[in-house]
């Protein structure tokens, strides 16, 4: 297992840092640093009165905590990069896809999220890139 050291700075008396629920979770809770409703069919920014020093060549994503989603609606309406040049506070924009409006408390869990390592790529043009058998996209490879 690797270790990656970030820096955190609570911009939020309320503010926790992120913490693994076990011993063995892949990614570790956000916590919200405030009181409020997801309306029925809308995103908000949630806060969570952190700023990180994410490591560079380093990143980390937010996900989808996967009881609000499936039990309640809530999804990160895009997919959340941050960068390891951000330094602003990190804000969970949040969907409330159901029909219910979603009361959450200071401390509540909103999200997870995963360090990752930064990988570059190199974009080269070619005139050919070599055949395979997919073609299609969005569903061609079956159910």
């Amino acid at each position: 297992m690797e270790l990656v050291w970030v820096p955190y700075k609570r911009i939020h008396e309320k503010a926790r840092p992120p913490e693994y629920s076990t011993e063995w979770a892949h990614c570790y809770d956000f916590f919200t640093v405030e009181s409020g409703v997801l309306a029925a069919n809308t995103t908000t920014k949630v806060r969570t009165g952190l700023e990180l020093a994410i490591p560079f060549g380093w990143g980390i994503i937010l996900y989808n905590r996967s009881g609000l989603a499936s039990k309640k609606g809530l999804v990160i309406r895009s997919s959340r990069v941050i960068d390891s040049d951000y330094r602003d506070e990190v804000l969970v924009p949040i969907h409330n896809d159901s029909d219910e409006d979603y009361y959450y408390e200071c401390g509540d869990r909103i999200c997870q999220g995963k360090t990752e390592h930064t990988i570059k790529s190199i974009f080269e043009e070619r005139d050919e890139l070599g055949v395979t058998d997919r073609k299609g996209g969005f569903g061609s490879t079956g159910k």
